[in-house]
Protein backbone atom coordinates (compact mmCIF):
# COMPACT_ATOMS: atom_id res chain seq x y z
CA UNK A 1 0.00 0.00 0.00
CA UNK A 2 1.41 3.38 -0.98
CA UNK A 3 2.21 5.85 1.79
CA UNK A 4 1.03 9.45 1.84
CA UNK A 5 4.55 10.55 0.92
CA UNK A 6 4.58 8.31 -2.16
CA UNK A 7 1.23 9.61 -3.38
CA UNK A 8 2.32 13.21 -2.90
CA UNK A 9 5.56 12.52 -4.75
CA UNK A 10 3.48 11.87 -7.87
CA UNK A 11 2.76 15.62 -7.85
CA UNK A 12 6.33 16.66 -6.98
CA UNK A 13 5.32 17.31 -3.38
CA UNK A 14 7.25 16.04 -0.36
CA UNK A 15 6.64 16.03 3.37
CA UNK A 16 8.92 18.45 5.19
CA UNK A 17 9.68 17.87 8.85
CA UNK A 18 7.52 16.66 11.70
CA UNK A 19 3.74 17.03 11.72
CA UNK A 20 1.52 17.78 14.71
CA UNK A 21 2.01 15.78 17.90
CA UNK A 22 -0.22 12.70 17.73
CA UNK A 23 0.41 11.84 21.37
CA UNK A 24 -0.61 15.28 22.60
CA UNK A 25 -3.70 15.29 20.35
CA UNK A 26 -4.83 11.96 21.78
CA UNK A 27 -4.11 12.96 25.39
CA UNK A 28 -6.42 15.96 25.10
CA UNK A 29 -8.91 14.31 22.74
CA UNK A 30 -11.74 14.52 25.30
CA UNK A 31 -11.26 18.29 25.61
CA UNK A 32 -10.98 18.71 21.85
CA UNK A 33 -14.23 16.82 21.29
CA UNK A 34 -15.89 18.92 23.99
CA UNK A 35 -14.79 22.13 22.26
CA UNK A 36 -16.43 20.90 19.09
CA UNK A 37 -19.65 20.27 20.99
CA UNK A 38 -19.71 23.71 22.65
CA UNK A 39 -18.01 25.94 20.10
CA UNK A 40 -20.43 28.90 20.50
CA UNK A 41 -19.36 29.13 24.15
CA UNK A 42 -15.70 28.79 23.21
CA UNK A 43 -16.05 31.53 20.60
CA UNK A 44 -17.15 34.06 23.23
CA UNK A 45 -14.58 32.90 25.77
CA UNK A 46 -11.68 32.81 23.31
CA UNK A 47 -12.05 36.51 22.48
CA UNK A 48 -11.20 37.26 26.11
CA UNK A 49 -8.40 34.72 26.54
CA UNK A 50 -6.14 35.31 23.54
CA UNK A 51 -6.15 39.09 23.21
CA UNK A 52 -3.07 41.14 24.03
CA UNK A 53 -2.53 43.17 27.17
CA UNK A 54 -2.39 40.38 29.74
CA UNK A 55 -5.23 38.84 31.71
CA UNK A 56 -8.70 40.20 31.03
CA UNK A 57 -11.80 40.26 33.17
CA UNK A 58 -14.29 37.60 32.16
CA UNK A 59 -17.60 36.62 33.75
CA UNK A 60 -19.20 33.48 32.33
CA UNK A 61 -22.74 34.18 31.15
CA UNK A 62 -24.02 30.59 31.20
CA UNK A 63 -23.45 27.33 33.00
CA UNK A 64 -21.91 25.88 29.82
CA UNK A 65 -19.36 28.70 29.74
CA UNK A 66 -18.51 28.19 33.40
CA UNK A 67 -18.01 24.46 32.81
CA UNK A 68 -15.79 25.14 29.80
CA UNK A 69 -13.67 27.66 31.68
CA UNK A 70 -13.25 25.21 34.56
CA UNK A 71 -12.10 22.48 32.15
CA UNK A 72 -9.55 24.79 30.49
CA UNK A 73 -8.23 25.82 33.91
CA UNK A 74 -7.97 22.21 35.03
CA UNK A 75 -6.03 21.24 31.89
CA UNK A 76 -3.61 24.14 32.31
CA UNK A 77 -4.61 25.99 29.14
CA UNK A 78 -5.92 29.02 31.03
CA UNK A 79 -4.29 30.95 33.86
CA UNK A 80 -6.37 32.72 36.54
CA UNK A 81 -4.98 36.00 37.84
CA UNK A 82 -7.71 36.59 40.40
CA UNK A 83 -10.75 38.89 40.41
CA UNK A 84 -12.30 37.18 37.38
CA UNK A 85 -9.21 37.83 35.26
CA UNK A 86 -8.06 35.06 32.92
CA UNK A 87 -5.65 34.57 30.03
CA UNK A 88 -4.34 31.78 27.82
CA UNK A 89 -1.56 30.09 29.78
CA UNK A 90 1.20 30.13 27.16
CA UNK A 91 2.00 30.17 23.44
CA UNK A 92 0.83 26.57 22.94
CA UNK A 93 -2.49 27.37 24.63
CA UNK A 94 -2.95 30.38 22.33
CA UNK A 95 -2.23 28.25 19.26
CA UNK A 96 -4.64 25.55 20.45
CA UNK A 97 -7.47 27.95 21.29
CA UNK A 98 -6.96 29.94 18.08
CA UNK A 99 -7.63 26.94 15.87
CA UNK A 100 -5.16 24.20 16.73
CA UNK A 101 -7.95 22.32 18.45
CA UNK A 102 -9.95 22.32 15.20
CA UNK A 103 -7.06 20.70 13.31
CA UNK A 104 -6.79 18.07 16.05
CA UNK A 105 -10.58 17.57 15.97
CA UNK A 106 -10.49 16.88 12.22
CA UNK A 107 -7.42 14.65 12.56
CA UNK A 108 -8.96 12.56 15.33
CA UNK A 109 -12.20 12.23 13.37
CA UNK A 110 -10.33 11.09 10.25
CA UNK A 111 -8.48 8.47 12.32
CA UNK A 112 -11.73 7.27 13.92
CA UNK A 113 -13.35 7.14 10.46
CA UNK A 114 -10.86 4.54 9.26
CA UNK A 115 -8.01 6.51 7.71
CA UNK A 116 -5.08 4.17 7.13
CA UNK A 117 -2.65 7.03 7.69
CA UNK A 118 -3.09 10.65 8.75
CA UNK A 119 -1.21 13.69 9.98
CA UNK A 120 -2.03 17.26 10.94
CA UNK A 121 -0.16 20.57 10.85
CA UNK A 122 2.03 19.01 8.17
CA UNK A 123 4.42 21.19 6.16
CA UNK A 124 4.98 20.12 2.55
CA UNK A 125 7.42 21.36 -0.06
CA UNK A 126 6.44 21.51 -3.71
CA UNK A 127 7.87 22.23 -7.12
CA UNK A 128 6.02 23.35 -10.24
CA UNK A 129 8.18 23.99 -13.31
CA UNK A 130 10.85 26.46 -12.17
CA UNK A 131 8.89 27.47 -9.07
CA UNK A 132 9.18 25.99 -5.58
CA UNK A 133 7.62 26.70 -2.21
CA UNK A 134 6.21 25.34 1.03
CA UNK A 135 2.78 25.19 2.62
CA UNK A 136 1.23 23.77 5.77
CA UNK A 137 -1.72 21.44 5.28
CA UNK A 138 -4.02 21.25 8.29
CA UNK A 139 -4.93 17.57 7.88
CA UNK A 140 -3.92 14.91 5.36
CA UNK A 141 -5.49 11.45 5.54
CA UNK A 142 -5.22 8.39 3.30
CA UNK A 143 -7.62 5.54 2.59
CA UNK A 144 -6.27 3.26 -0.12
CA UNK A 145 -5.02 5.62 -2.84
CA UNK A 146 -7.49 8.31 -1.85
CA UNK A 147 -6.04 11.35 -0.14
CA UNK A 148 -8.18 13.65 1.95
CA UNK A 149 -6.96 17.23 2.32
CA UNK A 150 -8.70 19.26 5.03
CA UNK A 151 -8.42 23.02 5.47
CA UNK A 152 -9.61 23.96 8.98
CA UNK A 153 -10.86 27.49 9.58
CA UNK A 154 -12.04 29.02 12.83
CA UNK A 155 -14.83 31.54 12.32
CA UNK A 156 -17.88 32.90 14.09
CA UNK A 157 -20.57 30.27 14.70
CA UNK A 158 -23.40 32.01 12.82
CA UNK A 159 -23.59 33.34 9.27
CA UNK A 160 -26.37 35.88 9.86
CA UNK A 161 -26.99 38.51 7.21
CA UNK A 162 -23.64 40.29 7.40
CA UNK A 163 -21.34 40.42 4.40
CA UNK A 164 -18.06 40.09 6.35
CA UNK A 165 -18.45 36.44 7.36
CA UNK A 166 -19.69 35.55 3.87
CA UNK A 167 -16.61 37.14 2.31
CA UNK A 168 -14.39 35.19 4.72
CA UNK A 169 -16.13 31.93 3.84
CA UNK A 170 -15.62 32.58 0.13
CA UNK A 171 -11.94 33.26 0.77
CA UNK A 172 -11.59 30.08 2.80
CA UNK A 173 -13.24 28.11 0.00
CA UNK A 174 -10.86 29.53 -2.59
CA UNK A 175 -7.90 28.53 -0.38
CA UNK A 176 -9.19 24.97 -0.09
CA UNK A 177 -9.71 24.74 -3.85
CA UNK A 178 -6.19 26.02 -4.52
CA UNK A 179 -4.81 23.44 -2.09
CA UNK A 180 -6.63 20.66 -3.92
CA UNK A 181 -5.44 21.79 -7.35
CA UNK A 182 -1.87 22.05 -6.17
CA UNK A 183 -1.39 18.94 -4.04
CA UNK A 184 -4.08 16.42 -4.94
CA UNK A 185 -3.64 13.18 -6.81
CA UNK A 186 -6.42 12.06 -9.20
CA UNK A 187 -8.05 10.19 -6.29
CA UNK A 188 -8.57 12.92 -3.73
CA UNK A 189 -11.08 14.83 -1.71
CA UNK A 190 -10.63 18.45 -0.67
CA UNK A 191 -12.56 19.61 2.39
CA UNK A 192 -13.18 22.99 3.96
CA UNK A 193 -14.00 22.45 7.64
CA UNK A 194 -15.27 25.66 9.19
CA UNK A 195 -16.73 26.38 12.63
CA UNK A 196 -19.81 28.11 11.21
CA UNK A 197 -23.32 26.66 11.12
CA UNK A 198 -23.86 26.20 7.37
CA UNK A 199 -27.20 24.35 7.39
CA UNK A 200 -30.63 25.46 8.58
CA UNK A 201 -32.11 22.47 10.38
CA UNK A 202 -35.51 24.17 10.62
CA UNK A 203 -35.67 24.18 6.80
CA UNK A 204 -34.64 20.58 6.32
CA UNK A 205 -30.88 21.27 6.34
CA UNK A 206 -31.18 23.86 3.61
CA UNK A 207 -27.94 25.83 3.10
CA UNK A 208 -27.83 29.13 4.96
CA UNK A 209 -25.57 30.47 2.22
CA UNK A 210 -26.62 28.70 -0.97
CA UNK A 211 -24.07 30.47 -3.20
CA UNK A 212 -21.23 29.05 -1.11
CA UNK A 213 -22.46 25.51 -1.67
CA UNK A 214 -22.85 26.18 -5.39
CA UNK A 215 -19.30 27.46 -5.67
CA UNK A 216 -18.00 24.54 -3.59
CA UNK A 217 -19.66 22.14 -6.03
CA UNK A 218 -18.03 23.85 -9.01
CA UNK A 219 -14.63 23.86 -7.29
CA UNK A 220 -15.00 20.21 -6.16
CA UNK A 221 -14.61 21.04 -2.46
CA UNK A 222 -16.70 19.36 0.25
CA UNK A 223 -18.00 21.53 3.10
CA UNK A 224 -18.10 20.46 6.74
CA UNK A 225 -19.64 23.02 9.08
CA UNK A 226 -20.53 23.41 12.72
CA UNK A 227 -23.71 21.46 12.04
CA UNK A 228 -21.54 18.31 11.74
CA UNK A 229 -19.42 18.90 14.85
CA UNK A 230 -21.25 16.34 16.99
CA UNK A 231 -18.63 13.60 17.24
CA UNK A 232 -20.62 10.70 15.78
CA UNK A 233 -21.81 12.89 12.90
CA UNK A 234 -18.30 14.16 12.19
CA UNK A 235 -16.80 10.66 12.14
CA UNK A 236 -19.59 9.47 9.82
CA UNK A 237 -19.01 12.44 7.50
CA UNK A 238 -15.27 11.77 7.32
CA UNK A 239 -15.93 8.09 6.64
CA UNK A 240 -18.09 9.11 3.66
CA UNK A 241 -15.35 11.40 2.38
CA UNK A 242 -12.59 8.82 2.79
CA UNK A 243 -14.55 6.07 1.07
CA UNK A 244 -16.10 8.16 -1.72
Amino acid sequence: MQAIADLLAEREVELDGAAGDDGLARRRAALTRHLGACYPELHRLRLHLVGGGGARRYVAATGAERDLLAWLLRDGLVAHNGADRYRAADADAIRYLNGGWLEEFAYLAACAAGAEAASFAQTVRWRAAEFAGANEIDVIARHGRRLLFVSCKLAQPWIGEGSEIRAKLRGYLNEAAAMARHFATPDHTAVLMVSTDLLDEARGDAPRYAALFGKAHVLDVDLVGLDHFRWDMLVARFRELLEA
